[in-house]
């Protein structure tokens, strides 16, 4: 029997420890406890800081809770297939992304399911960031954290 709960918590895991390597966390000085003043731009960088990660964990986690909540709703595998399909093919702009997209979602399912190895649903990851990277002709700060975020998920997934 699939422990769904189980499988859930380990990648939201996952996501916690690779959101702590790819975003970095601001740090406090000793200048703070001297000057009061100090403090109010420690406070804005630590709310940037926690939007950051908020969103990492939403847009790394958002194939997966496709998958999560179509297995929690109990539908076969082909009605599952359709919905995730559904759900993740938006528009025609970027019909190749959301292809990738879909397959990664298939192959995380697969995953969930048993019926490949971990392993196969990690190379799928980094293949849909990589065409993510490719398609959306990333630049500046957005190319040099997916690159990071890359070397991550490519050093966890050894």
């Amino acid at each position: 029997m699939l422990n769904l709960k189980s499988i859930e918590s380990q990648e939201w895991e996952r996501a916690n420890e690779i959101s702590k390597e790819l975003i970095e966390k601001p740090k406090p000085s000793i200048l703070m406890f001297i000057f009061p003043f100090v403090l109010m731009p420690f406070i804005q960088e630590m709310r940037a800081y926690k939007l950051k990660r908020e969103l990492f964990l939403k847009e790394y986690m958002y194939i997966k809770n496709i998958v999560f909540e179509e297995l929690k709703n109990g539908w076969d595998y082909i009605n599952i297939e359709k919905n995730i399909r559904i759900k993740i093919s938006k528009n025609n702009v970027h019909e190749e992304l959301y292809k990738c997209q879909y397959e990664e979602a298939i192959c995380t399912l697969q995953f969930f399911l048993e019926r490949v190895k971990e392993k196969e649903m990690r190379k799928k990851e980094i293949f849909t960031l990589e065409k993510t990277i490719e398609i959306l002709n990333l630049k500046d700060e957005a190319l040099e954290l997916s690159l990071k975020l890359k070397k991550i998920l490519e050093l966890k997934s050894k």
